[in-house]
């Protein structure tokens, strides 16, 4: 299946493929299917993302060294005493709250679709998204770059657009696929329901804030 799954969600970074890619995912379609490749894009896409801030925190400490000993700066060290609580946070809020966030606002939109002409059914539907957000955890992977001097902010802004295409085009392909609409029609169901699940994401990294957990899996320390 992991095969299966690399291949029909790469073949998405395509857009030539996208059509005929998903026209040939559909018959597989199945909520226990879909929920399979959406949990593992999650979670590996959280994994990515911890990984990247580990990363961004050792090459922060080399660059301000560099700068500190030509510029006669104090020194700063990494804390690493907040990781495990990052970490399980994530694990028990942050993926849990992901993975419901993207099924009721599937579900959501799979209602208003239907209800401006679609003809589609749910399980397709959400098999589609899932692929969709596979994809986009493969396209995460860019961000191991990002913290290299003088390639971060164009890897930065490749990823945005990335990001875009995944989002708005190629979700708006599978809406289409599935409910024989048009795709300007798929697409501004996207951008108009991406809305609430903004919000509803904004919220959750707002139950950090309020729990006082932490939004890093580091803190600086400037040497004295």
């Amino acid at each position: 299946m992991l095969d299966e799954l690399w291949d029909s969600s790469t073949r998405l970074f395509n857009p030539k493929k996208v059509e005929e890619t998903f026209k040939a995912e559909i018959p597989k379609a199945s909520i226990r299917r879909a929920w399979i490749v959406l949990a593992v894009a999650v979670i590996l896409s959280v994994v990515i993302s911890i990984i990247n801030m580990v990363e961004a925190a050792h090459f922060s400490i080399f660059t301000y060294e560099t700068l500190a000993e030509v510029a006669d700066l104090d020194g700063i060290q990494i804390d690493w005493s907040p990781f495990w609580l990052f970490v399980v946070s994530r694990i028990v809020i942050l993926i849990p709250s992901m993975l419901a966030i993207m099924y009721v606002s599937e579900r959501l939109n799979y209602e208003v679709l239907k209800r401006t002409g679609g003809k589609g059914v749910f399980k397709e539907q959400f098999y589609l998204v899932s692929l969709i957000a596979f994809a986009l955890m493969i396209s995460s992977s860019l961000l191991f770059i990002a913290p290299v001097p003088c390639i971060g902010a164009p890897v930065i802004i490749l990823f945005g657009l990335i990001s875009l295409y995944f989002g708005i085009f190629v979700t708006g392909k599978a809406y289409q696929a599935v409910h024989g609409i048009g795709l300007w029609h798929a697409i501004i169901v996207v951008i108009v329901m991406n809305i609430p699940r903004m919000i509803s994401m904004f919220l959750v990294y707002e139950i950090f804030v309020i729990l006082g957990l932490p939004d890093l899996p580091f803190e600086l320390i400037e040497n004295v």
